[in-house]
C-alpha cells in the first residue's frame, strides 16, 4: 500500500476475525480504504460466521500515527496494533515557511 505522503494519512484499521485469526485487514486513510488482504475460509455450513471488528484509532483527534506492529504464527495473522503519538494543544506541529 502506497500513500501520497503529502496529503494522505492513516486514520484507522478494520478487519474480520474467524476462529481467532484475522482473515481480512483494511487500512483507512483520510482519502480512501485500502484492503490489504481478505481470506475466504470455508469451515462448513455449521461454522460461525466471521465477526467483524473495527478499530478506531483516534488519529484525527490531536494524534499522529506512528507505526503498526503485530503477531503471526506460521499460518495466521493473530494480532495487529498501532502506535499513535498525542499532540498537545500548546505544541505547534507544522512550522510555516514564513515564520
Amino acid at each position: 500500500i502506497r500513500l501520497n505522503h503529502e496529503t494522505e494519512f492513516v486514520t484507522g484499521i478494520s478487519g474480520e476475525m474467524t476462529g481467532g485469526s484475522i482473515t481480512s485487514l483494511t487500512f483507512h486513510t483520510n482519502l480512501r480504504a485500502y484492503e490489504a488482504f481478505h481470506l475466504k475460509i470455508n469451515r462448513g455450513e455449521k461454522a460461525r460466521p466471521s465477526e467483524k471488528i473495527e478499530f478506531h484509532s483516534g488519529i484525527l483527534d490531536r494524534s499522529e500515527f506512528e507505526s503498526f506492529f503485530g503477531f503471526a504464527d506460521e499460518d495466521h495473522l493473530l494480532t495487529i496494533n498501532f502506535y499513535v503519538r498525542h499532540i498537545f494543544s500548546d505544541v505547534k506541529t507544522i512550522k510555516m515557511e514564513n515564520e
